[in-house]
C-alpha cells in the first residue's frame, strides 16, 4: 500500500529541483544524525552529507572547509545545514552566532533548517538576521525535508 509521503517522494523524485552540493547535519544525538541522513539520502536532496556532533565541531568544519584556497580552488560551505537546537558545547543558536561572525560568509548562500524535539521555540529574536528555512520536529522525515527546499530549490526544467 503506498502512502501519502511515498506519493509526495515519488512526484518530487520525477520533477526534481537541483541536489545540493554539500548538506551539513548538526546534532549531539548518533541516531537521530542517522535518522536525518536516511531521509536526506530517501528524498535524494544532497550530493554529499556531513555530519558534525555539535556546534564547536560544525564551526571548525566551516573554517577549515569553506574557504577556497590556492590547492582547492572549489571549496564551498554546505548549501543546507540541519541544525538541532538543543545541544551540550555550542547549542544551535550560539552556532549561528559564531557562523554570522565569519566574516568571509557574510554573503555565503548557506540556509538553515532548525530541528528540535520540541514544540518550536518562538525566539525569532535570536534567528532573524540568519537565512531560516523552516524548523522540523525530530525525527526528521524526507517528505518535511523536501516541503521546506522546495521553494528555494526549484524543480529544474
Amino acid at each position: 500500500m503506498r502512502t501519502r509521503s511515498d506519493n509526495i517522494l515519488e512526484k518530487v523524485r520525477y520533477v526534481y529541483m537541483r541536489k545540493v552540493k554539500h548538506f551539513l547535519v548538526i546534532d549531539d544525538d548518533p541516531t537521530a544524525r542517522f535518522i536525518a541522513g536516511d531521509a536526506i539520502e530517501e528524498a535524494g536532496l544532497a550530493e554529499k552529507i556531513i555530519y558534525c556532533h555539535d556546534g564547536k565541531e560544525a564551526i571548525s568544519y566551516v573554517k577549515e572547509n569553506c574557504f577556497p584556497t590556492t590547492k582547492d580552488p572549489n571549496r564551498q560551505c554546505p548549501e543546507l545545514i540541519l541544525l538541532y537546537i538543543n545541544m551540550p558545547v555550542m547549542d544551535g543558536y550560539e552556532f549561528l552566532e559564531e557562523l554570522a561572525s565569519i566574516e568571509d560568509l557574510k554573503h555565503n548562500n548557506t540556509s538553515v533548517i532548525l530541528a528540535s524535539s520540541a514544540a518550536y521555540p518562538k525566539e525569532e529574536s535570536k534567528i532573524e538576521k540568519f537565512s531560516i528555512l523552516g524548523y522540523i520536529e525530530k525525527p526528521v522525515k524526507p517528505e518535511k525535508l523536501v516541503e521546506l527546499v522546495s521553494d528555494k530549490y526549484k524543480p529544474l526544467q
